[in-house]
């Protein structure tokens, strides 16, 4: 049975959809031998009415009978002439992790170890700071809030569906040099890597804005608030950016803080 899809009745925008899915789900499968993710794909075509005989023979396939998936599922993407499944695949991987939080599908919690993992499996910088996170929701479960993330156990998984999909929009933009370490200081409104100061007293220490010397409030870019601070400026037409402050004095930190 030939493929029966008929694009002068298909908008772009579903064929994007489509494409879009079909590489989340195979990107699940390739990092995380979530092969059953092929099959899922399949039956959401025959949900949008898109048959073949290859999609009906993917769709009815045991979730572990892999070298049939892998043989149907490329039949099917031939079909659908998808290319470069194998393109931006951690990305993929994010958005696919991002889907499933956001339709409850599976845990945030759950979300994050996977999270933390990618990093050690993939080798990819912009998964490190899930690790960063994860050690400082470990700190919370013992009662200590790590003052980079505005987080407690009250909003701990809104506030990683929320990073998720943050880090999704972050993913492909081409962050300044040591993004994760910089932060907005309240005072001078710029992006700055805050300089560490030692007090008197042993084990204490604070932070000084490296722009205006100032010991004032920060807001990092390790959180939620940070990054869409961060995104609202540079996507606003009349921000001045460079790789190292983003100024906009209209968007101020102080309000971001005060949410």
């Amino acid at each position: 049975m030939p493929l029966i899809w008929y694009e002068g009745k298909v908008l772009k925008l579903e064929l994007r959809e489509i494409e879009k899915i079909a590489k989340e789900n195979y990107s699940a499968a390739k990092l995380q031998n979530k092969w059953y993710e092929c099959v899922n794909f399949a039956l959401y075509l025959l949900d949008e009415k898109i048959e073949s005989e290859n999609i009906y023979i993917l769709a009815g396939l045991d979730s572990d009978d892999y070298d049939n998936i892998n043989k149907y599922f490329f039949a099917v993407i031939n079909e659908l002439k998808i290319v470069k499944m194998d393109e931006d695949i951690n990305y993929n991987f994010l958005c696919y992790l991002g889907r499933k939080v956001h339709n409850d599908e599976i845990e945030a919690i759950y979300a994050l170890t996977i999270l933390e993992k990618m990093y050690y499996q993939t080798n990819d910088k912009r998964f490190w700071e899930w690790v960063e996170f994860g050690d400082a929701v470990d700190l919370l479960e013992d009662g200590i809030t790590y003052y980079k993330y505005d987080i407690n156990k009250d909003n701990l998984c809104d506030y990683i569906k929320e990073k998720i999909l943050l880090d999704i929009d972050l993913y492909k933009e081409q962050l300044p040099d040591n993004f994760f370490k910089m932060a907005f200081c309240e005072k001078c409104n710029k992006l700055v890597i805050p300089e560490i100061k030692k007090t008197l007293f042993r084990k204490k220490f604070f932070y000084k804005c490296n722009n205006c010397k100032a010991t004032s409030k920060f807001l990092w870019c390790l959180d939620n608030k940070g990054k869409k601070l961060y995104l609202e400026r540079k996507n606003s037409p009349n921000t001045r950016f460079n790789a190292d402050i983003v100024d906009k004095p209209q968007i101020q930190v102080r309000r971001m803080l005060d949410k």
